[in-house]
């Protein structure tokens, strides 16, 4: 299990290209801790509180809170010395959450039991955590885990949930479960290079 700093060390020095700014870095490290728990394997050491803005380990914070809501700037160091199964856990938990903005990690957090039935500046307990997140669908990932044979599950994010409003229960089914973590990637690819695509073509409309 990590302590405190070295899995934050990890995240930035590993994602150094994704901008991950104090916010941000707060909810992947809870979402590590979070998903460490449900799938029996202790990923983390530490311990997150009830604060505004979402669950915060308060020592991460003091530790990056000049940056405010610039991205850290942090030398590359050296990966901590964990096993490789470890490794491949956080690096599957970091990558499903690492497409959404610290805003966004924020609202969910919100939208979660284990946030909202915990009084402000307590920690979160492992059985809140435990209770809630067993019973979400990104829970199938685990026990046991294996990203590259089993259906993924994605993140249901509170946009996720609005996508869906209007779906048949079939259309929902099909649109809660991917092939594998690989085509999930490789999905979400195509949709922001085509997005991108859609993006400069109106642009170019624009100028014209």
């Amino acid at each position: 299990m990590l302590d405190t700093f070295e899995l934050p060390h990890y995240i930035l020095g590993h994602y150094s290209n994704s901008k991950i700014t104090p916010l941000k870095l707060q909810k992947l490290l809870y979402y590590v801790k979070v998903w460490g728990i449900v799938a029996g394997v202790e990923l983390y050491q530490g311990e997150f509180m009830r604060w505004e803005h979402g669950p915060v380990n308060a020592d991460v914070y003091h530790r990056y809170k000049s940056f405010g809501r610039n991205p850290i700037d942090q030398p590359y160091t050296e990966s901590p010395n964990f096993d490789g199964s470890k490794k491949e856990l956080i690096d599957f938990i970091v990558a499903a959450y690492l497409p959404f903005s610290a805003i966004s990690l924020s609202a969910m957090t919100h939208k979660e039991s284990p946030w909202q039935n915990t009084p402000p500046n307590y920690v979160i307990s492992h059985d809140k955590i435990l209770d809630f997140y067993s019973q979400q669908l990104f829970a199938h990932n685990f026990n046991p885990f294996d990203p590259i044979k089993k259906p993924y599950f994605p993140v249901q994010s509170n946009s996720w949930y609005a996508y869906i409003l209007d779906m048949t229960t079939d259309d929902v089914e099909r649109h809660t479960r991917f092939s594998s973590f690989q085509d999930y990637q490789k999905r979400l690819k195509q949709a922001q290079d085509d997005t991108n695509d859609l993006n400069q073509a109106l642009d170019n409309l624009f100028y014209l």
